[in-house]
């Protein structure tokens, strides 16, 4: 029998393969969060409205956590210098933080590490 954390990422990369097709084929960008919850929805996976799922992948540390409309995707890791980076992207935005410091980041870099962040979680 195949531990629960398992059980849980393979039906969250089955769910989510019709989205990268979505967003492989979509020239525009889309709104990632409402991809995720069209993709979750049609392939009736009931607990997509609320749950706390966290797994270690490559060396860094993700959670997804959601209560009907809010929503926290984050991910921890350490970069090449030993520092502990911390990106966490919710409803209200995107945040990271490195060795508990927050860093300002430029609007372009602000939406690359969002979706960087939401990609991983459903890769991961």
């Amino acid at each position: 029998m195949l531990p629960l954390r398992q059980i849980i990422n393979q039906k969250i990369v089955l769910l989510l393969l019709p989205l990268l097709c979505l967003l492989a084929c979509n020239p525009s960008k889309p709104d990632i969060e409402q991809l995720v919850q069209n993709a979750l929805q049609a392939h009736g996976y009931a607990g997509y409205q609320q749950g706390l799922v966290s797994f270690r992948s490559g060396g860094s540390m993700y959670r997804v956590l959601r209560h009907h409309d809010a929503f926290v995707y984050s991910r921890t890791f350490q970069d090449a210098s030993g520092q502990r980076v911390h990106d966490v992207v919710q409803n209200s935005g995107f945040t990271r933080t490195i060795n508990d410091q927050q860093e300002q980041l430029s609007p372009e870099m602000t939406v690359e590490m969002s979706s960087s962040v939401a990609r991983e979680v459903f890769l991961a």
